[in-house]
């Protein structure tokens, strides 16, 4: 039986089995930092307005204030801290599907609120305001991609 070796990667195959992977690409072709990239710009694209569209909180006490266990909805699925419909309505049209069905998840519910209790002064609103305002061109940033986790990576332009 024939055995191959990924120059690349140094996966061993069997050349019996190499039908069953060959639609999958090498792991070592992905780039993370590229693809993480990817992300941040795209979340940045969609959400560039979303500020406009966060209701204050009446509540001066921040533990009545709805958390992801308890989301508030009217009758027409719009949380109580973000105005939803208007958000969407007023996105580019290219993006208008993808946030009728992102709306209803769990990563929207969290970033929405996340946005709605957390000071402006925290760091991770803070980074993504700044990607934003630096696509905006109203502010200047540096041209280093620092992750949520710490890291530091050099010499990618937002």
């Amino acid at each position: 039986m024939k055995i191959l070796k990924c120059t690349a990667c140094s996966s061993i195959i069997h050349i019996s089995c190499l039908s069953k992977i060959s639609n999958f690409p090498c792991t070592s072709s992905f780039n993370q930092p590229k693809i993480q990239l990817s992300f941040v710009k795209l979340f940045r694209n969609i959400f560039k307005n979303y500020r406009k569209y966060i209701i204050p909180s009446n509540n001066s006490d921040k533990s009545e204030t709805a958390t992801i266990n308890t989301i508030q909805q009217d009758n027409n699925n719009q949380l109580e801290w973000f105005n939803t419909t208007a958000f969407i309505k007023e996105s580019e049209k290219s993006y208008q599907e993808f946030l009728t069905l992102f709306k209803d998840s769990q990563a929207f519910v969290q970033f929405t609120l996340e946005r709605a209790e957390k000071p402006v002064t925290d760091h991770s609103i803070q980074y993504f305001d700044e990607l934003i305002n630096y696509k905006k061109k109203k502010s200047k940033i540096s041209t280093f991609l620092v992750d949520f986790i710490g890291n530091c990576k050099h010499n990618y332009l937002l």
